[in-house]
């Protein structure tokens, strides 16, 4: 596909084209110094996200897009090349994403970092801040209450996915394919909150964590919408870092939306103090 308009270089018409970055044409592509793709890998993204990335063939100009969490109603802006026509090769992109059904465009933290004013002036805003906390002292842990939890079992991916869309926000659900990609990534361990009280061992909640060395990071914490405030949170959370010291890991860190008051009210009264460190979310709605 592709969008030809007119611009003047040196007072002179002419023909601007913007055509989709394919495999083929990443092969020859210069890329800058700083940019984060090499052609082997730029090819294999978007390979794997065909149709959301726009080239101008002889300026070195180009715009990658992908998906968000994997997610089809979510686009990103993995990054863009500096210099002329970036405003073109954005508002493509935008195009692009808004013809495939896209309801939110939200911008890669390493390219929101490298020009956010570019992006404001094209109207993207912040949609979320996050926030980071630590707990770095896991010698003196509560006792979780243990009945009702068990490991995770790959017949529990579905119900998973049931949880998550009960507990989080929209931006926050994981498709299919993400959680399957990381639910199987190495380091990776999930426990769930069983409650036989709910109808036939209802999962009511469940944790997911990593350990790599010394340091632990809780990635996930989520239950059922009406089971909340019943303690099934704090029980999951203490079974994790219970789980996640007897790994090897003598620090833990994590992160929640700054709005998020019940999260962040569980995590401190557990020892987690709020860090330094947080980070925005910028993006543009097409739709709502």
């Amino acid at each position: 596909m592709t969008l030809q308009h007119s611009v003047c270089r040196f007072g002179e018409p002419m023909a601007l084209r913007i055509e989709s970055l394919t495999p083929g044409v990443a092969d020859s592509l210069r890329l800058p110094l700083l940019s984060r793709f090499t052609n082997s890998t730029l090819r294999s993204h978007v390979a794997a996200y065909p149709g959301l990335s726009w080239v101008i063939l002889g300026e070195r100009a180009y715009i990658v897009g992908g998906r968000w969490r994997l997610r089809q109603e979510i686009g990103e802006i993995v990054e863009l090349s500096h210099g002329r026509y970036r405003s073109e090769l954005l508002q493509r992109a935008l195009a692009g994403f808004r013809a495939s059904g896209t309801s939110l465009v939200v911008l890669d933290y390493e390219e929101q970092d490298a020009d956010l004013n570019f992006y404001r002036d094209h109207r993207f805003g912040r949609i979320e801040r996050v926030v980071e906390y630590e707990r770095s002292d896991l010698g003196s842990l509560e006792l979780p209450r243990q009945e009702a939890i068990r490991p995770y079992e790959w017949t529990d991916f579905d119900t998973v996915l049931d949880v998550e869309r009960e507990a989080f926000p929209w931006l926050w659900w994981n498709s299919a394919d993400e959680l399957k990609r990381y639910i199987s990534g190495p380091n990776v361990s999930a426990l769930l909150d069983v409650d036989d009280d709910v109808g036939n061992g209802k999962v009511t909640g469940y944790a997911s964590f990593t350990v790599r060395g010394t340091s632990g990071y809780l990635d996930r914490l989520a239950v059922r919408e009406l089971q909340q405030g019943q303690g099934i949170g704090t029980a999951l959370l203490l079974a994790s870092l219970w789980e996640m010291r007897r790994i090897g890991a003598r620090r833990v860190g994590l992160s929640t939306q700054e709005t998020n008051a019940r999260s962040r009210t569980l995590y401190e009264r557990h020892g987690f103090h709020r860090t330094l460190r947080s980070y925005d979310i910028y993006g543009l709605w097409l739709k709502k």
